[in-house]
């Protein structure tokens, strides 16, 4: 890698911001966004074996960028993509988190939405459309979500892969009040500056599907989803992850 630029990937769980924060970051003052041919922020695996090259790396250094970044959610899940992603040892990885309870309804009505539209055709819910168009929440959680949203498990494989001092955590929530202060956080992170800046929350409050939705989800799944943040929330905590939640 060629030491002029860094490196920071996105990473993290369902509905959770990552796309959000990759728009807030691209277009910043020595930021280079790296995204698929077909323009998408989700640079699927092992896309970046090929785009992070050490010809492109200078080519962006030449550019004036300081810090090239990408983003793909699903690295989470991926333990042999992680392990390539920390071997530059110069790279920062990014976790978006949100409360679980709200990521499992927008992330079961999303592929809903897939499964019935038909708006990406190569998309799991699509090919198992009769499944995921007529499914509801608690069957969803069942088959596909419960093991996906287990933060905490996925969280402590990262910190053991790259170390407590590459990982920034940073929630759905917070981003959502201000973006634009928790990229500025990120940014700072990435080149390793310390901040005493006052956070700003926004006067304005998106309203999500989920919170939109109110629907009320069933009591035994509820607490599994409010014990797997409880104990995503003593990792980070025990651990000493930076952190904006």
């Amino acid at each position: 890698m060629n030491n002029r630029v860094s490196s920071l990937v996105v990473l993290g769980f369902p509905k959770s911001g990552t796309s959000a924060l990759m728009r807030e970051l691209d277009g910043r003052e020595g930021v280079k966004v790296l995204t698929a041919p077909n323009g998408s922020l989700e640079l699927a695996w092992p896309a970046i074996m090929e785009l992070e090259t050490e010809a492109s790396l200078r080519e962006i250094a030449d550019s004036g960028a300081r810090l090239v970044c990408h983003k793909f959610a699903a690295y989470i899940y991926n333990p042999k993509a992680i392990q390539y992603l920390s071997e530059n040892k110069e790279r920062k990885f990014v976790v978006c988190i949100r409360d679980p309870s709200k990521s499992l309804v927008s992330w079961w009505n999303m592929h809903r939405t897939i499964a019935k539209t038909g708006r990406n055709k190569n998309h799991i819910a699509y090919k198992e459309r009769d499944f995921y168009a007529n499914c509801n929440v608690e069957e969803y959680y069942d088959r596909y979500a419960k093991d996906r949203l287990r933060y905490d498990l996925y969280i402590n494989e990262l910190l053991s892969a790259v170390g407590i001092d590459r990982v920034f955590v940073v929630s759905q929530e917070r981003m959502a009040s201000n973006t634009a202060f928790a990229a500025d956080r990120i940014l700072e992170f990435s080149s390793s500056q310390p901040s005493d800046a006052v956070e700003r929350i926004s006067d304005a409050e998106h309203q999500s599907y989920a919170e939109r939705a109110k629907i009320v989800l069933p009591d035994t799944i509820q607490k599994e989803l409010d014990q797997v943040y409880g104990a995503t929330l003593v990792t980070l905590l025990k651990n000493g992850v930076r952190r904006l939640i």
